[in-house]
């Protein structure tokens, strides 16, 4: 059976906190230091009217500490989403091997602006994907097309100054 770790009640919202700990995980109030012993269960017996370890056990009030500043909520934080479309875009038509794993990433994350950058991102590296397989396949043709007229006149030159040479090309063991 495992054991379970001392806990800590804060003063202030009443979270429960590890008894390690110096400041509430919520609030930021001190506690553990502070002289806070660990919570014990309430005795069950009679639970209608506060019992005299209830009352002792009451906590103290500690002096409201001043608000901490904190960061704006990523909600709160906005851009502008042509810019990222546009951006999603490039990256689709330009790397579109790329431009899926990511579209599908950003479609994975909460935020729905996100999301929609996302569903573009990944429809136009889908149509990016076809784009370059459509360009690869005509540039492999327009190569082999190339290649084979060029072949012949590069064997037929090589042949030629293989005759013209009296002892052949060095190495051909003629």
């Amino acid at each position: 059976m495992a054991q379970r770790a001392g806990r800590l009640t804060c003063p202030r919202c009443g979270a429960n906190n590890f008894d390690t700990v110096t400041s509430c995980w919520k609030c930021g109030a001190p506690v553990g230091a502070a002289g806070m012993a660990p919570s014990a269960p309430i005795p069950a017996a009679n639970m209608s009217a506060p019992s005299a370890y209830v009352q002792e056990r009451a906590p103290a009030t500690y002096p409201q500490p001043a608000p901490m500043p904190y960061p704006a909520p990523a909600s709160a934080i906005t851009g502008d989403s042509g810019v990222a479309r546009r951006a999603a875009i490039a990256l689709a038509l330009t790397i579109p091997f790329v431009g899926l794993p990511v579209g599908w990433v950003f479609m994975m994350i909460e935020d729905r602006n996100k999301q929609a950058i996302g569903r573009v991102c990944a429809v136009w590296s889908m149509i990016g994907l076809v784009l370059h397989l459509i360009l690869t396949y005509f540039m492999v043709q327009g190569t082999v097309k190339m290649l084979g007229s060029l072949l012949p006149q590069v064997m037929a030159g090589a042949a030629a100054s293989r005759r013209a040479s009296p002892g052949g090309l060095p190495g051909d063991g003629l």
